[in-house]
């Protein structure tokens, strides 16, 4: 994720209460965690970026993946680190994951809308999807609004059904 970094920072995201409540009133869905892994690329004091660890489920089974966010608050790459499922593996691959780079807290990140599905891997599309836009807006929140670079948006601005509401067909 920082490969011209000058030092990598590890750190654990503790959320608040209160935290958690804004994070999920802005991406519009319920996740159980409360704390999230952070990597933090440094090169002369300054921040190069951050890479946070996402735990979402694909099918049936959790997958691990890791998205990378710059200091403008945008997709820089995103590595899948464990895939358990069967079937839906070309989540992982470089060609598929290309689509989040740029992508940024505006953007919806949904399914055929500016994520291309890939077929007999839906839900774990719609899960790393999910876990991409959540990996944005804590960047937004934990980092860039300390920064005084934050978004502005409080909750999801957007016209559009949540991920849960699109997911069960509401």
């Amino acid at each position: 994720m920082f490969p011209d970094s000058e030092k990598i920072r590890y750190e654990v995201l503790t959320l608040a209460p209160d935290q958690k409540t804004l994070i999920e009133q802005r991406i519009k869905w319920r996740f159980p965690e409360e704390f999230f892994e952070c990597f933090i690329g440094e090169t002369n004091g300054k921040v190069d970026g951050w890479a946070i660890i996402q735990h979402t489920i694909g099918k049936h089974k959790p997958m691990s993946y890791m998205v990378g966010v710059d200091p403008e608050g945008e997709v820089t790459n995103v590595e899948v680190l464990v895939y358990r499922e069967s079937r839906g593996s070309e989540v992982r691959k470089k060609r598929f994951n290309y689509q989040y780079a740029g992508k940024d807290v505006h953007d919806p990140i949904r399914i055929n809308r500016d994520v291309i599905n890939i077929s007999g891997a839906t839900m774990s599309v719609r899960s790393m999807s999910a876990g991409v836009k959540r990996a944005l807006v804590l960047v937004d929140e934990l980092y860039l609004r300390p920064l005084g670079r934050h978004s502005g948006l409080t909750a999801s601005t957007q016209d559009e059904k949540s991920f849960f509401e699109t997911f069960l067909g509401f």
